[in-house]
């Protein structure tokens, strides 16, 4: 399946790859982390929640990209011997 320009699936990974991209460097910070929980759940509600195929994709691309982040920032951590 190829997904349209005018697709709800278009317009997800567009959003996803913004998403990403903003928030590709994390920090341990309080406000990075309100502030992901923040848009993740824009997108969420922006495409159905569970109620859709594009909304469970939806979370679960967005909880893999923040789970994978938060290793990303444990792994960038235990290197610096913090």
């Amino acid at each position: 399946m190829k997904f349209t320009k005018d697709s709800k699936e278009w317009a997800f990974f567009q959003d996803f790859w913004l998403y990403a991209q903003k928030h590709y460097e994390p920090t341990e910070a309080d406000e990075f982390w309100r502030e992901a929980v923040k848009e993740s759940g824009k997108i969420i509600a922006k495409y159905g929640n569970k109620e859709t195929k594009v909304g469970r994709m939806a979370i679960a691309m967005l909880l893999a990209l923040n789970d994978f982040l938060d290793n990303e920032l444990k792994t960038t951590k235990n290197k610096k011997g913090e």
